[in-house]
């Protein structure tokens, strides 16, 4: 059976460095610095607005509580989330067990 690019079986992403493209095992691609900056300047940003959206009253007036710090983290989480997994879905690059199921040759 073919491998993929890296040596091995599997899903794959494909990302565009200044170096040329790189591809990168699905898991691996979760830390791929550019990724990792997008979505975490992603979940800064809408996390701060739906952070004052949500919790601005409580924030305001002081009551801050651990649930409200927890119910916060989760605010900056989702949005995080949210971008990795449309970056990793966006460049995600068939592979040879990809096309052999498809029935692609």
């Amino acid at each position: 059976m073919d491998e993929a690019p890296w040596g091995g079986r599997g899903l794959a992403c494909r990302f565009e460095t200044a170096d040329g493209p790189v591809v990168k095992r699905q898991l691996a691609a979760l830390l791929h610095p550019p990724l990792v900056k997008t979505a975490a300047k992603t979940a800064l940003v809408v996390g701060v607005i739906l952070s004052l959206i949500n919790h601005g009253a409580a924030l305001l007036s002081g009551r801050i509580t651990t649930e409200l710090v927890f119910q916060m983290l989760l605010t900056f989480a989702v949005p995080y989330c949210v971008a990795t997994y449309g970056a990793i879905s966006m460049a995600r690059v068939p592979t040879p067990v990809d096309r052999s199921e498809r029935g692609d040759r």
